[in-house]
């Protein structure tokens, strides 16, 4: 569907294209990206998140395989966004690739409802930090990441793609920039619930605590650090209030930078190793089976005999007569193929453990240790409260997974050694048995060695649950640490019990925002708009009534703009130009230099969303849909 008219958006002449999407969205959640001209869409019932280029080309989109998508939150940057589903989750998600890149979980008593996103660039919070930085991290060679296939990278529920992929290493685990302070706020109904760096979460904090109104948070909007605001409505009375929490953990910055920052890290290391445990064990995995299928074939025929494959097999090397069921289980069952897929199999096996503890494990476990030790003396030079004791139990662990480690390269290298002596002898048995001559060599000992140790229950069957064991312990222990500290930061989010303002009744729509220390909430019900204006010096408000001949469908907040989408027009102008008092009542004609925008008559928007110069329509069949530049005469379309 298409057509073409000339109309004026905010005094500019220019040509409507409407176009379609794919096929329907749903309206649950729509937004601009903040820096890159992107927008994001829900559809199939909160499934599905679209990205749309503002020339309308669609990017890639990301279905969830639970819940629904309820709110997207971008971060200031636009480099990453997260999205808080319905099974109590925020998932974050690099903007270029769609790669998932952290998860995370809220507890089993208060659900994320919305979320908000403070990004700071401090470039020179330490003019001297320069001249003496010796931190070894950046000197050690970078991360290998795993080939993990591209199909895992969506899956909200896949482990798989979060710290082992390239662009996950590098953002989160070598991310050497300590200068920018990265706060995500989730919201669930009295509570927040802060994430530094996308990983060290803090845990819940109270912002309502007496909740007698039964109040939820609808809103969040801030524009420093350490001072935030947000929009409440109750459902006693029916009304709207506003009310602030501090964070003046903030304050202590570089200390704060350097413990979350080096937390994080480590919170992501444990990830990345995870991460290779479960890709290393499906390498092992193909060799168990494989072995496991070749001596179950010959158990199954020796039972009725009583008789076992280590016996049998014991009794063929060292007398050099076998029965009949080896005889035929060497020939009909291994023959020559097999004895190629049983080498195969194993040396890709024994070289993948072993190149994933020198690749990936040891490399990983070094920068553990590195980052345990950062904690450790950023704790002796603080005079906040970080458990010693913790910190040590946490080095202890990780030293003995770097031990565990190199034990096991060396117990794989015997056990390979074994095996080949082992491949060589079924090699040079089935050689004589057709009558050929032996072109293989072993020693009888190291074949002696294998059957009895490694043939039934190789030392790989054991190798990742042991890794796995080491580093559940390490994840326990640095629990216990980040416990401690976090409570630390959480006692320095402190609620402004004396900021508590009342407005007026719930309404179907609303916005919130800051601009120079005042707090402006706008909400639209049926064809009324109501904005209050909030002095946060003195906690008073004032409001200004704008009556619209039409329904309000949707209302949008833009910097000091205030953009109403009303039937087929939408509607703006600045909140400078209105008069704000106890009682102003106006029509919204009557605004100085408000501006008018006709949309063709087919397209019926119900949806707006707008960035710094874009607007994004969908109409109400939610499948038509316009971008269009909201201050340029150069109009960019769905085309």
């Amino acid at each position: 569907m298409s057509s073409g008219t000339t109309n004026t958006v905010l005094g500019e002449e220019l040509t409507d294209i409407v176009t379609e999407f794919i096929k329907r969205i749903d309206g649950l959640s729509y937004s601009w990206c903040p820096t890159m001209s992107l927008v994001a869409l829900t559809s199939d019932n909160g499934k599905c998140l679209w990205i749309y280029r503002k020339t309308g080309q669609k990017v890639w989109d990301i279905t969830l395989s639970e819940g629904f998508i309820k709110t997207i939150v971008w971060k200031p940057d636009g480099k990453h966004f997260a999205i808080i589903t319905s099974k109590n989750q925020c998932l974050i998600y690099d903007t270029n690739t769609s790669h998932m890149i952290s998860s995370l979980n809220g507890s089993k008593t208060e659900s994320f409802s919305i979320g908000g996103w403070f990004l700071k660039r401090r470039e020179h919070y330490n003019k001297h930090l320069n001249l003496y930085d010796l931190d070894i991290m950046k000197s050690l060679p970078r991360l290998t990441p795993v080939p993990i296939p591209a199909s895992s990278w969506n899956s909200s529920n896949n482990s798989q793609a979060k710290f082992s992929t390239r662009h996950a290493i590098d953002g989160m685990i070598q991310n050497n920039n300590n200068n920018d302070l990265d706060l995500l706020f989730l919201f669930s109904d009295t509570k927040v619930n802060i994430v530094l760096h996308g990983l060290f979460t803090l845990g819940p904090v109270e912002l309502i605590p007496f909740n007698e109104d039964d109040e939820e948070i609808v809103h969040y909007i801030t524009t420093k650090a350490n001072e935030h605001y947000v929009l409440t409505s109750s459902f006693v009375n029916m009304q709207y209030r506003v009310r602030r929490f501090h964070t003046s953990f903030v304050d202590n910055y570089e200390f704060l930078q350097e413990v979350t920052l080096s937390s994080s890290k480590i919170i992501a290391l444990l990830g990345y190793i995870d991460e290779i445990l479960i890709y290393s064990s499906q390498e092992i995995k193909t060799y168990l089976d494989f072995n496991n299928k070749f001596l179950g074939i010959l158990s199954d025929e020796l039972k009725p005999k009583n008789e076992t494959v280590v016996d049998e097999l014991y009794n063929l090397l060292l007398t050099g007569m076998m029965n009949d069921q080896v005889k035929d289980w060497l020939e009909n069952t291994i023959g020559e193929r097999g004895i190629k897929r049983w080498t195969r199999f194993g040396e890709i096996s024994f070289d993948g453990a072993r190149r994933t503890i020198v690749y990936h494990l040891v490399p990983a476990c070094e920068r553990l240790i590195l980052l345990l030790n950062k904690l450790s003396a950023a704790s002796g030079a603080s005079s906040r409260n970080f458990s010693a004791k913790y910190l040590e139990e946490s080095k202890i662990t990780a030293r003995k997974f770097l031990k565990l480690l190199y034990g096991f390269i060396s117990e794989i290298n015997h056990e390979q050694q074994l095996f080949n002596s082992f491949i060589n002898w079924i090699t040079v048995a089935l050689s004589e048995l057709q009558e050929e001559k032996p072109k293989a060599s072993f020693k009888t000992s190291d074949v002696l060695n294998f059957i009895n140790t490694y043939l039934e229950k190789s030392g790989l069957f054991m190798f990742i649950p042991n890794l796995k064991r080491s580093t559940n312990q390490m994840k326990i222990n640095n629990e216990d640490l980040f416990g401690s500290l976090k409570q630390n930061i959480r006692d320095h989010v402190l609620v402004d019990k004396n900021f508590i303002v009342n407005l007026g009744m719930i309404a179907e729509k609303q916005k919130i925002t800051e601009i120079n220390d005042t707090v402006y909430v706008i909400t639209g019900h049926d064809s009324t708009v109501v904005i209050y204006k909030i002095d946060s010096k003195f906690k008073t408000s004032t409001s200004i009534i704008i009556s619209n001949p039409n329904k309000i469908n949707d209302i949008q907040i833009e910097e000091d703009h205030v953009f109403i989408l009303s039937n087929n027009s939408l509607m703006s102008f600045n909140l400078k130009d209105l008069q704000f008092s106890t009682s102003a009542s106006i029509t919204i004609s009557s605004i100085p230099r408000v501006k008018t925008h006709k949309f063709p008559d087919d397209l019926k928007p119900i949806y707006l969303t707008v960035s710094a110069k874009l607007g994004c329509l969908v109409s109400e069949n939610h499948q038509n849909y316009l971008i269009f530049d909201l201050f340029s005469k150069d109009h960019i379309t769905a085309a």
